[in-house]
């Protein structure tokens, strides 16, 4: 991410959120601030040490994600005669959720409530056949829940939804004491491209100069998805690609959480290869042209087909793949042909890839292919896409592992890397990174 890279079409300067940009002269400040700013907040020292597990125990886990009394306050005004079914769908599991297109505030928060039902496998995380690689994807972690909840309903994180200017800063006297009038900040701007793809949040897609399919396209890789499938389900909300990557062995639980979610996924027309959704009637893909005629014939020959899939075409849709990646093998972007064809639909320079990583950087071992893997991705990408960024969840459990991800990605491969600076996340026990 370039300090200068303020272009495209964006909302003024906003101070939600700020970003802190870490050097390499300061990471050990910063990060000691950090892990000292722990001891300031009372409440962290009753969390459980579970090494950030959601739950160490259990084999199914129920999720809910639910918006702020506010967002709730006004959903209600708004629809005050569904809430009794709400309140029905809060006590079933994989019920469709309370959600539409229109489910979003002037902020472009999501204002919707998400149930899931995810499955777990404590089993094979503590196997050593199962898991030879020492993976810690088989179990939902805690630093997941904490962006999902922060990027959908915070108002803080604004910025990153909608693509906004934020407030930069580089100094070596960051602190909540300071006297920002006389302190030695160096405050610039930083362009921060939107997450999200939809109306609220300023629709890449209605522009009257995106024509001919032109549109700005918004697109996740989740780099070791894990076994929750809750990412991909939610944000796919409100993105037009979401690739979920992980170890084949991750692959299988995955695939199964997220479809057995799916109801929650309903803002958008799902297409899915890996899952076998909506991909075999031709909309998918312009390979099998055989079979994509066989359906528009079959289309034209059936009035009620043929209105369902108007109907279809009308609704935005999300292109959600499964697909394996290992780090410590990964060779070429170009040999994967989801990431080729995301790239190559990226023609309106509005257009963005955000790669999301919850939750991995927790040994030394894993860091310089997670970084081969990312810089790699980031290249492929940048070629043909100009906004491509990265955002790392890390748990702040072990101040080494942090400060050796930070100086190898500074120093190494030479990346810019941007601590975000939110109340609600400083008072966490997490920190998440803009690269």
């Amino acid at each position: 991410m370039s300090e200068t890279d303020s272009e495209g079409p964006h909302e003024s300067v906003d101070s939600s959120f700020m970003l802190v940009s870490i050097q390499h002269d300061t990471i050990h400040e910063e990060m000691s601030r950090r892990f000292s700013d722990l001891n300031n907040y009372n409440h962290l020292d009753r969390m459980p040490q579970d090494l950030g597990m959601q739950d160490p125990k259990a084999c199914r886990l129920e999720i809910d994600l639910n918006p702020p009394l506010y967002h709730d306050f006004e959903m209600e005004k708004r629809n005050k005669k569904k809430k009794s079914r709400r309140r029905r769908r809060r006590k079933g599991r994989n019920k469709k959720n309370n959600t539409s297109e229109d489910d979003e505030d002037s902020d472009g928060a999501d204002t919707s409530s998400y149930y899931l039902d995810i499955e777990q496998s404590i089993t094979s995380l503590c196997s050593n056949t199962d898991n030879n690689n020492s993976t810690t994807g088989y179990v939902l972690w805690k630093t997941t829940i904490m962006f999902i909840a922060w990027v959908l309903y915070e108002e803080a994180s604004k910025p990153l939804r909608n693509g906004m200017e934020v407030t930069l800063l580089r100094n070596d006297s960051w602190s909540d004491n300071s006297d920002l009038e006389t302190s030695d900040y160096d405050f610039s701007r930083m362009f921060v491209p939107r997450l999200f793809n939809t109306k609220t949040a300023g629709y890449y897609g209605n522009t009257d100069n995106n024509k001919n399919n032109n549109k700005a396209i918004a697109s996740i890789i989740e780099l070791g998805s894990g076994i929750s499938g809750i990412l991909p389900v939610v944000l796919g909300n409100h993105v037009d690609n979401y690739i979920c990557t992980d170890q084949k062995g991750i692959l299988s639980k995955l695939q199964s959480n997220i479809k057995n979610n799916l109801k929650q996924l309903n803002k958008r027309e799902i297409i899915s290869k890996s899952l076998n959704i909506n991909y075999d009637n031709g909309e998918a893909t312009s390979k099998d042209k055989k079979q994509q005629e066989i359906n528009e014939a079959a289309d034209i020959a059936d009035d009620k087909t043929n209105k369902r899939n108007t109907q279809k075409r009308d609704k935005q849709t999300i292109n959600l793949e499964v697909l394996p990646l290992d780090w410590e093998t990964f060779k070429n972007a170009a040999d994967y042909p989801e990431f080729v064809r995301i790239n190559n639909s990226n023609t309106n320079p509005n257009s963005v890839v955000y790669m999301l990583a919850m939750d991995v950087i927790y040994n030394d071992y894993l860091i310089t292919p997670f970084l081969e893997t990312v810089d790699k991705l980031r290249t492929f990408f940048l070629k043909k896409t100009r906004h491509v960024r990265i955002i790392v969840g890390v748990h702040l459990r072990n101040y080494n592992v942090i400060v050796a991800f930070l100086e190898k990605a500074l120093v190494h491969f030479g990346l810019s890397v941007y601590l975000i600076d939110d109340p609600m996340l400083k008072a966490s026990i997490y920190n998440f990174f803009i690269i």
